[in-house]
């Protein structure tokens, strides 16, 4: 386990990164007394499935044709 003052994490993060790339657990003093403690993120999120915004139009305008802004703007807002 490795300590680290509050300077360290704002101004030299590179050196705390490197022991997280270690696998070291990190913990962040502010007057000599710890307030957080940083460790390595192990668990991959899983991606999020965004819905068929096109399909979903379909469904509730049917054959009706939208203006290509309404649609471009509902591909935009897709992440």
């Amino acid at each position: 386990m490795q300590t680290a003052t509050m300077r360290d994490v704002r101004y030299d993060f590179g050196k705390i990164e490197a022991w997280l790339a270690m696998g070291e657990e990190v913990v962040v003093t502010r007057h000599s007394l710890p307030v957080a403690r940083i460790v390595k993120e192990t668990a991959v999120p899983k991606k999020i499935k965004m819905p068929d915004f096109e399909a979903r139009a379909r469904k509730i305008f049917g054959d009706r044709i939208l203006p290509n802004a309404v649609l471009e703007a509902r591909k935009e807002d897709r992440w």
